[in-house]
């Protein structure tokens, strides 16, 4: 039974309905470069317990459209809609519900919050359906959220806040700082687990590769200060990524990234010059990298593709929205950019259609079914660091495309 708690801004209908199946919808729109008709929101699941279930959604008030009150304040007039599935493959959701935000006001530069909260007794797995709807403009966004109902630690099982009190949306986290783990349920003890690793990029779709074992004997494991039985404090210092854990002998918990302070965005000479790899060949690359001034070497190069200044800023600008691009989307373990997906979003760049089942994500260039289409298969990893985790599927008939 969803019960939602709402606010007095929002009128709720639920009920439960048939539709496609969630691996037959095109999800292609998550991976857009331009925002412009997208707005931009961001969500976070977590367990409160057993069976209550809290999404708290976060809205950039620049996508989407505010109109003037009478009284000249802006207000917002949105939708939400979910559906609840068992998984991917089914068509039949287990509940809906729809939640009008009416007059919703909207402050400058600061973006919109709110929370849903809801009972779902099931011990299984979930996955939840959102359709964001902007009624002021023609925009919406539409995420599915895989929802873990499992005795295991996870990242549904504790919230980050950093020393301003602010809640951490995505794993990833932008500066050194002491943030505070707040978890659903109380816990004698909180460790973590830190790895200090440099991964490799990505390599190319039509490569013959042999993934090496990952090590997991971590760098550093401490316990984190406890302030009472539901928040401990966790002083992040160095790059690396963090297993968050309560039982030391478990592989199994949430994790925190952190890979400097200008992440996802491309700002250091190393985010320019490493991404680069993908579309230099080795003596290009060995030579803009091995020299003085790489920054120098990196501005030569695009004016040498793009034929002259003005071509290669535009070359320049796409091909490193597409780097944070994938930075946003694909961060696990290492860096969005070096992995197999980022990899190809910023080669071939955004997908003409995109289907995804629990254990799969396809994507297709051109239209499905013709000769000339481009098609990319991943695999879901099992990995105890990320649910982000996709491995291409590589053969040699990628190589022309690419």
């Amino acid at each position: 039974c969803i019960r939602p708690v709402i606010g007095a801004l929002f009128t709720l209908v639920t009920g439960c309905e048939t539709s496609k199946s969630a691996s037959g919808h095109n999800i292609s729109s998550l991976y857009i470069i331009d925002k412009a008709d997208k707005i931009d929101v961001q969500y976070y699941i977590s367990q409160i317990t057993s069976s209550r279930v809290r999404v708290r959604w976060t809205i950039s008030n620049s996508s989407i459209e505010a109109e003037s009150d009478e009284f000249g304040e802006e207000m917002a007039n949105l939708v939400f809609s979910y559906k609840i599935f068992q998984n991917y493959s089914t068509s039949i959701s287990i509940d809906s519900g729809r939640l009008i935000l009416k007059d919703f006001h909207v402050f400058e530069d600061t973006p919109l919050k709110g929370q849903i909260e809801f009972d779902l007794e099931s011990s299984r797995n979930h996955l939840i359906e959102i359709t964001l709807r902007d009624l002021n403009a023609v925009k919406y966004d539409r995420q599915y959220l895989n929802l873990i109902k499992s005795k295991q630690f996870s990242n549904q099982s504790f919230e980050v806040f950093s020393s301003k009190e602010t809640l951490q949306i995505n794993q990833y986290v932008t500066s050194a700082d002491s943030y505070l783990i707040k978890t659903a349920q109380p816990q004698s003890n909180v460790y973590a687990r830190f790895y200090d690793r440099d991964f490799p990029i990505a390599s190319p779709p039509f490569a013959v590769v042999n993934p090496k074992q990952f090590d997991f004997k971590p760098d550093k494991f401490f316990q984190l200060r406890k302030v009472n039985s539901s928040e401990f404090k966790l002083y992040l210092t160095q790059k690396g990524f963090y297993q968050i854990v309560v039982d030391s002998a478990s592989k199994q918990g949430g994790s925190l990234y952190y890979f400097g302070d200008h992440y996802p965005n491309a700002k250091t000479v190393n985010d320019l010059l490493m991404p680069l790899r993908y579309i230099t060949t080795q003596e290009e690359f060995a030579g803009m990298s091995g020299l003085d001034n790489i920054k120098k070497n990196i501005d030569a190069y695009w004016l040498r593709v793009g034929g002259g200044p003005e071509r290669a800023r535009q070359l320049l600008q796409a091909y490193y929205l597409r780097v944070e691009t994938a930075n946003r989307l694909f961060s696990s373990y290492l860096e969005g950019w070096k992995s197999d997906r980022g990899m190809c979003l910023i080669v071939f760049g955004p997908p003409t259609a995109v289907y995804r089942s629990t254990a799969s994500e396809t994507w297709f260039y051109g239209e499905k079914g013709k000769f000339n289409t481009v098609q990319l298969s991943f695999t879901k990893v099992v990995n105890p660091f990320s649910s982000n985790d996709f491995r291409l599927n590589r053969n040699g008939a990628l190589k022309s495309p690419w």
